[in-house]
């Protein structure tokens, strides 16, 4: 599965928890607009670390580069570059 399918499947699972059926453009604010709380961005977190291998002990988060699912998709790709 691609990493945009994976990662938008996520976050409907996470609104869907909360009740919340509306859509959203890959382009949305989730975060910072309030649709994804701090628990859901913790689920996030994990996600990526257990899917991915993101170490984010070690790199930090920073809310803006998962706040849609096109930036974490960026940030994965971003992360994955070698250094």
């Amino acid at each position: 599965m691609n990493e945009k399918v994976a990662v938008r499947e996520l976050v409907q699972t996470l609104l869907r928890r909360k009740g919340d059926e509306n859509g959203f453009a890959d382009s949305d604010s989730l975060i910072a607009s309030g649709r994804l709380d701090s628990v859901d961005t913790i689920g996030l977190l994990v996600f990526l670390e257990e899917q991915y291998g993101v170490d984010f002990g070690e790199r930090g988060f920073d809310r803006d580069e998962l706040d849609s699912v096109d930036s974490i998709v960026a940030f994965l790709g971003a992360s994955q570059l070698p250094a």
